[in-house]
C-alpha cells in the first residue's frame, strides 16, 4: 500500500481499528466481575501488548518505506500515537 501512495490510508485506518478495538476490550473488561474481573484484565492486557509488538514491527517498516517514498508530513509518530492511544484508555 505504501508503494502504491496508499500510506496515509494505511495510517489512518490503523488509528481507526485500534481506538475501535480498545473500546472493544474496555467493555469486556468493565463486564467483568469479582475474581473474573483480575482475570480478564491481564489476559486482554498480555494480548494487548503481544498485538501492539507485532503491530509495532509491522508499522517499523511502513516508517521505513515511508521515508524512501514519500516525505512524512505532518503525520505523528506511530510510537506517539500508540502512547496518546494507551493514555485515552487509561483515562476512560
Amino acid at each position: 500500500m505504501v508503494i502504491n501512495k496508499f500510506g496515509d490510508q494505511l495510517y489512518s485506518g490503523l488509528e481507526e481499528t485500534i481506538i475501535k478495538h480498545l473500546q472493544f476490550i474496555e467493555t469486556k473488561v468493565e463486564a467483568a466481575q469479582g475474581e473474573s474481573f483480575l482475570r480478564e484484565l491481564k489476559l486482554r492486557w498480555d494480548h494487548h501488548n503481544k498485538s501492539m509488538q507485532m503491530i509495532r514491527d509491522i508499522l517499523m517498516v511502513w516508517l521505513y518505506m515511508q521515508t524512501l517514498t514519500c516525505s512524512f508530513s505532518c503525520q505523528h509518530a506511530v510510537c506517539f500515537v500508540m502512547l496518546m492511544l494507551k493514555q485515552t484508555v487509561k483515562q476512560t
